[in-house]
């Protein structure tokens, strides 16, 4: 399914803050995100706060044991990197 990326907030963009969130998040039976948290920060507390809220709206396919959907946790990398340099002169 298709799943909008996190916004990079301006501030970490300006300041140059790169890094890795890694985001635990429990996938419901109906392949919405109950409940999430940070299992491994990226250094800055604006990228992982992006991070979570981006994963809160995601939909995903379930997890199914004998074809009924269950809940699980699952790890997922949001990964903030700046492309380039974008200034103008």
């Amino acid at each position: 399914r298709e799943n909008a990326p996190p916004v990079y907030p301006e501030t970490a963009r300006i300041r140059g803050y790169e890094g890795v969130v890694l985001v635990a998040a429990e996938i419901l039976p109906d392949g919405r995100v109950g409940n999430t948290k940070i299992r491994k920060s990226s250094g800055y507390a604006v990228l992982d706060q992006s991070a979570i809220e981006a994963v809160k709206p995601w939909k995903f396919e379930p997890a199914k044991k004998s074809g009924k959907p269950f809940a699980v946790w699952v790890d997922l990398p949001i990964k903030f990197v700046l492309q380039g340099d974008n200034s103008q002169s």
